[in-house]
């Protein structure tokens, strides 16, 4: 959060293909102390210096969106299905080698996808935009803002439901079913799978509203189906388990 804004100048200042290339070298160091780290210090610290650098990677993927395309509904709805789909192979990938290498093992693939992100970026050629002034930044947010409110808003209510689904269901299946914490944990892998795959069509179907109506539209009925599934949840959080997650998704 304290970085986010200086940071997201500097992408306007210096560049898309610019920041890229500072930034992967820097997670590159944080994920070397990862895996060398001998206690919850060293983990902290690089926790510290990966959070900066993604402050620039992410911002930087959609900025790279918005200058190469016009029309960016379908361009970002595929831009998220490859999210949700590295979440899925990610998780399970990752869970596969902390438990036959150890967690170390995790950051030395990390590592190599960034070399290959590293390159790529490297040898293709962008799209240049203008590079942007403190003002002209800040006059584009005040003619858009209300879209960023109600997509903030969006995305707020987003993440305080997979807040309560990965922080509190895992307890409270267990306690209302009788379940071990094993088998609850998985059952929160399952309903965040589903609500990952569900979502996939509906980037596509948003992007479509988007381009064609308003995107207005696309916020507005995604909070109403947000209500309904955490109605849903309130009424009987392990019985609508699985009705919720594609309403989520």
């Amino acid at each position: 959060i304290i970085v986010s804004f200086p940071l997201g100048y500097l992408i306007d200042r210096i560049g898309r293909k610019n920041a890229i290339l500072i930034a992967v070298p820097g997670d590159i160091i944080a994920f070397v102390i990862y895996f060398s780290a001998p206690n919850y210090a060293y983990l902290i610290i690089a926790r510290i210096i990966n959070a900066f650098f993604d402050a620039i990677i992410f911002p930087t993927a959609l900025a790279f969106i918005g200058d190469q395309f016009e029309r960016r509904g379908y361009p970002l709805s595929l831009f998220y299905t490859l999210v949700s789909l590295s979440i899925l192979v990610g998780a399970g990938s990752s869970s596969f080698i902390t438990l036959s290498q150890g967690f170390r093992y995790v950051f030395i693939v990390s590592i190599v996808i960034h070399l290959i992100l590293f390159s790529i970026v490297y040898f293709t050629s962008f799209k240049e935009t203008k590079r942007a002034e403190l003002g002209d930044s800040i006059r584009q947010v005040k003619l858009s803002f209300k879209y960023l409110i109600s997509a903030s808003l969006a995305m707020f209510s987003v993440y305080m439901f997979v807040g309560t689904i990965a922080g509190s269901l895992g307890n409270a299946l267990r306690i209302s079913l009788g379940i071990t914490d094993q088998t609850a944990a998985a059952q929160v892998g399952i309903f965040l799978a589903i609500t990952s795959i569900a979502a996939i069509p509906f980037f596509f179907i948003s992007s479509y509203i988007c381009e064609r109506i308003t995107p207005l539209l696309s916020v507005f009925l995604a909070s109403l189906i947000g209500m309904i599934a955490s109605t849903t949840m309130y009424m009987n959080i392990s019985y609508y388990l699985y009705f919720v997650a594609p309403l989520l998704g």
